[in-house]
C-alpha cells in the first residue's frame, strides 16, 4: 500500500491538535471500501505544518460502522486540502473542502489514489489528476528512482496538460486553484533570445504570479509553502541584500490579506532567527527592524518586541558585512595593542575560554588545518576568564602556534562579549585587511575556502 504520497507531491505528516476558526458550516460523510470498524481523524495543511481537528486539547476521532460509513459535522471546516487519517498507522488520502457538504469514497488498500467524493468537482478532479501521478509512480519504480525514461517523461507531459486544460477549463475551481500555486512560468521566446540570465529573471520573477496572496485559503495547501521555498532556498541568489529583497517582496504581496500576512511574517522571522546558516541573522535582523520594530506586527506583545529589540541590539554589531569593533588586548608577550594595530590581509579572530572543552577542540581543529590556512592570514585568539600568566602556560604546553592574548580590563572583556554576541565560546570570525567581517561561526577548516572566496 503506497503511504504519505500527497496530491502535491509533498512527503511526511505531523501532527498536533488544533481548532480552526469558525469560517464554514458542513458535513462530511465517508465511506470507505475495506474499512469496517475502522477509526480516522481529520487532518489539514497550514503553512509549513500540519495539524488534526479537535478541540480542548484532544483529536476528533470518526468512528466507522461496520459498512465502512461514519459522518463528521464540524462547524469550523475552511477552504482548503485535508486529510482522511486512519488509525493507527497514519495511513491516509486527501480530499478538498470547498465549502459544501461532501460524499467521500475510497478503498482502504489504495487510500491516496482513490479518494474521491462524487459531488465535488475538485475531488473530480483531484482524482483524475492522481491516476496520473500513480502511472508516474509505477513507471520510476520501473525505471529506478531518480532516473528518467521516456514513459516519465510522456506522463509528465501528460499531467502538464491536464493542468493547463483544467486551469483553462475551470479557472475559478478551488482544486485547480490550489494546483496552479506550483505551475512554473514560461519563459516567452523574446526573453529567452536575450540570453540566460534575462530568461533566468523573468522566470524568478513571475514564479509567484500564481500564488493568491489574497485568499487565506492558500495556506491550507501544501503547494503554497513549496513554492515559496522554492522562490527563496533556489531562486534567490545567497547573500543577504538578495534575500532580504525576496522578503519584502513576499510580505508586501502578502499584505492583500491580514491572515496570509501574519502566517508569512512569523514563518520568515522564525526560519531565519533559527537558521544555522552564515548570514542568515542579518535576514533576521532585517524582518524585526522593518516590520516587528515598526509597528506592522500588531500582534505581538509588548513583551516580546522587547526581546525581538534586545536580540537585535546583540546581533547587528557581529553581522557579516560590517566593520568589526576594536578592541585592546595584552598580547601573551605583554605587548599591549588593538584589533586594528594587527595589519594583514586576513585576521581570524578566535574568541575562546582555555577551560572550554568546545574551544580546546578548536583549538585543535586550528593545529590540524596549520598547513591549510593561508599565511595571508593572522590567526588572533582572544582569551576570557583568565590571567596572563596562566595564557601563556596554556599556549606553551598545548603548543598553539598563533597570537594570543587578553582584553586589557574587565570592561573591556564585557564590551567584546557584547560587541560580538557571544552567548557561547568559541567565536569565530574571519577579518578582511580593513577589518570588515566576512565570515562568521565557521570551522577552521573552512577558514582556506572562506579566503579563497574573498581574494577572487
Amino acid at each position: 500500500m503506497s503511504r504519505f504520497l500527497s496530491i502535491f507531491l509533498v512527503a511526511g505528516l505531523m501532527f498536533s491538535c488544533a481548532t480552526e476558526q469558525k469560517k464554514e458550516s458542513s458535513e462530511l460523510h465517508f465511506k470507505i471500501e475495506g474499512a469496517a470498524n475502522d477509526s480516522l481523524m481529520i487532518g489539514y495543511y497550514y503553512g509549513n505544518k500540519e495539524y488534526v481537528l479537535g478541540k480542548d486539547g484532544k483529536n476528533d476521532v470518526i468512528h466507522l460502522d461496520e459498512n465502512g460509513e461514519g459522518t463528521y459535522g464540524n462547524d469550523s471546516l475552511q477552504k482548503g486540502v485535508y486529510l482522511a487519517i486512519f488509525l493507527p498507522q497514519n495511513e491516509y488520502g486527501e480530499f478538498i473542502y470547498d465549502g459544501e457538504a461532501l460524499n467521500i469514497t475510497a478503498n482502504r488498500e489504495d487510500l491516496p489514489f482513490t479518494m474521491t467524493a462524487k459531488n465535488s468537482l475538485s475531488n473530480e478532479l483531484k482524482h483524475e489528476g492522481m491516476q496520473i501521478i500513480k502511472k508516474m509512480s509505477a513507471a520510476r519504480q520501473d525505471a529506478g528512482n531518480g532516473k528518467d525514461s521516456p514513459l516519465i517523461d510522456s506522463l509528465n507531459m501528460e499531467y502538464s496538460n491536464f493542468v493547463d486544460r483544467i486551469m483553462k477549463e475551470h479557472p475559478e475551481n478551488l482544486y485547480v486553484k490550489m494546483t496552479a500555486m506550483g505551475k512554473e512560468p514560461v519563459v516567452p521566446e523574446d526573453v529567452q533570445q536575450k540570453g540566460e540570465e534575462a530568461a533566468f529573471y523573468y522566470y524568478r520573477d513571475h514564479y509567484l504570479d500564481h500564488i493568491p496572496f489574497d485568499k487565506k485559503w492558500a495556506l491550507r495547501s501544501p503547494m503554497y509553502q513549496r513554492t515559496l521555498d522554492t522562490y527563496l532556498q533556489s531562486l534567490t541568489y545567497p547573500n543577504v541584500d538578495s534575500i532580504n529583497a525576496a522578503v519584502d517582496n513576499i510580505l508586501d504581496k502578502s499584505k492583500a490579506n491580514d491572515e496570509v500576512y501574519k502566517y508569512n511574517l512569523i514563518s520568515l522571522l522564525n526560519t531565519y532567527a533559527n537558521s544555522k546558516t552564515m548570514g542568515h541573522d542579518a535576514v533576521y535582523v532585517h524582518i524585526a527592524k522593518k516590520y516587528y520594530l515598526t509597528g506592522k506586527a500588531p500582534w505581538v506583545a509588548q513583551e516580546n518586541l522587547d526581546k525581538i529589540a534586545t536580540n537585535v541590539n546583540q546581533l547587528q554589531s557581529s553581522l557579516v558585512g560590517m566593520k568589526a569593533k576594536n578592541f585592546d588586548i595584552i598580547e601573551s608577550t605583554g605587548k599591549e595593542y588593538s584589533l586594528y594595530d594587527v595589519q594583514s590581509p586576513f585576521t581570524v579572530l578566535f574568541l575562546m575560554d582555555p577551560d572550554c572543552e568546545h574551544c580546546q577542540n578548536a583549538a585543535q581543529q586550528f593545529k590540524d588545518a596549520k598547513g591549510q590556512i593561508p599565511s595571508s592570514a593572522t590567526i588572533l585568539a582572544v582569551a576570557f576568564n583568565t590571567k596572563l600568566d596562566k595564557l601563556n602556560l596554556v599556549k606553551k604546553e598545548r603548543n598553539y602556534y598563533w597570537k594570543m592574548g587578553i582584553p586589557q580590563s574587565e570592561a573591556i572583556a564585557d564590551s567584546i562579549g557584547k560587541d560580538y554576541n557571544i552567548t557561547t565560546f568559541p567565536q569565530i570570525y574571519v577579518l578582511d585587511k580593513d577589518k570588515t567581517i566576512i565570515a562568521k561561526q565557521v570551522l577552521p577548516s573552512q577558514i582556506q575556502e572562506v579566503i579563497k572566496t574573498a581574494s577572487k
